[in-house]
């Protein structure tokens, strides 16, 4: 059974990376605010609401992307819900100071309903489900029927559903998220991310099926956006 703790709203952590708390007038701040307007359009149809967001490798501020990006479509008073679907790294919880002991897991293995392990941030409009303690057959449970039924019922209490998702190069199961959700966006970090890794990176997108509808440039050594989205 769920704690207490899991039915009451928790403040997010105040760190550097979420200028649309800290900095909401800020450049970066308008990015992500634009950057959210080109989703829109993007995923204007009437069922297209879940987005994966991944990468090529670790480390290229996917977590920090999200996490911006999340906000800014809240403050856009559209209903969002964040799930961390990254059961190797898992990062979420940390960035909203949230505990993991419950999570995306457990509504995958079906042992609870999502409304026991899913938190309210301090963001109007935005709610995060965090991975869930992570065991050595966790990534057992995951398949597409799982994952589509999941889709099927928060569809139908959310606006927007952003998975942050681990690298598509190192963990087979992103593929199985990226071809099930209405669009896919890829992040790239500045001097960091090499060609010929974004072009395998794009590739498995493709394969898998993939809406593979925008790519966003971070900034690695400020963890903000660069400001590209195409």
């Amino acid at each position: 059974m769920a704690s207490k703790a899991h039915k009451r709203s928790l403040a997010v952590s105040r760190m550097k990376g979420l200028v649309l708390s800290l900095s909401p007038f800020s450049k970066v701040a308008e990015e992500y605010r634009s950057t959210r307007t080109n989703l829109y359009f993007l995923m204007k149809n009437k069922g297209s609401k879940s987005l994966v967001v991944t990468s090529a490798k670790k480390g290229e501020g996917k977590s920090t992307s999200v996490t911006n990006l999340a906000i800014s479509m809240a403050k856009g008073n559209e209903k969002v819900l964040i799930v961390d679907a990254n059961f190797r790294r898992p990062f979420v919880h940390t960035i909203f100071n949230l505990p993991n002991q419950l999570g995306f897991l457990d509504v995958l293995k079906g042992t609870l309903p999502m409304k026991e392990v899913m938190y309210h941030s301090y963001v109007p409009n935005l709610d995060v489900l965090t991975s869930g303690d992570l065991s050595s057959n966790s990534l057992e449970v995951i398949n597409s029927q799982r994952i589509i039924a999941f889709l099927e019922e928060v569809s139908q209490q959310y606006d927007r559903i952003i998975i942050d998702a681990p690298p598509i190069l190192e963990a087979a199961e992103v593929r199985f998220l990226a071809s099930r959700s209405d669009g896919v966006i890829l992040i790239s970090c500045k001097n960091k991310t090499k060609i010929d890794e974004f072009a395998e990176a794009k590739r498995a997108l493709e394969v898998a099926g993939a809406n593979l509808i925008g790519v966003v440039l971070n900034e690695k050594n400020q963890s903000l956006l660069d400001g590209y989205f195409f």
